[in-house]
């Protein structure tokens, strides 16, 4: 069943995809504005794992592939908390590197300061379950140097 279960469509990128459902929800506000009303995810036989994909009006601009990536829809999410000294306004810098230390480039990444300065920065990865046993996000103070880290073991 795929009820439960985060479906993504997508063309070229995976941060872009051309349908997205999450745990029963269409969630079109984060798709390219222009499959909103141009596709739709055939729910009938999703309890069956049924993810098919409706394109509409079809042009010659909609030939190509069509990728499908399924998930449990749980994410990680995790909180670092850095007291940085003195930053000012500058972006901490934020990575995640895999257990040889070879950074693993985020599929996506935003941030944002509250009004007490205080940053939010959020990075999206999608990994291989194999390929990666244990992972660590790094965070530096690039004023000072100061460095955080944590690691993370995946099942």
């Amino acid at each position: 069943s795929a009820e439960h279960k985060e479906v993504r469509w997508f063309r070229e990128r995976y941060t872009q995809p051309v349908r997205l459902y999450s745990n029963g929800k269409d969630l079109n506000g984060e798709i390219v504005s222009k499959y909103v009303e141009q596709t739709e995810l055939l729910k009938e036989a999703i309890g069956e794992g049924n993810v098919a994909l409706r394109i509409l009006n079809v042009s010659a601009a909609d030939d190509g592939q069509y990728h499908c990536f399924c998930r449990d829809a749980t994410s990680l999410e995790m909180q670092i908390l850095v007291y940085p000294s003195n930053i000012k306004g500058v972006l901490p810098q934020m990575e995640w590197r895999d257990s040889k230390g070879k950074i693993i480039p985020p599929t996506s990444k935003s941030h944002s300061q509250d009004t007490e300065k205080m940053f939010n920065m959020k990075m999206s990865l999608l990994l291989n379950h194999r390929s990666h046993k244990t992972i660590t996000c790094y965070l530096q103070n690039p004023i000072t140097g100061e460095e955080e880290r944590t690691s993370i073991v995946l099942s």
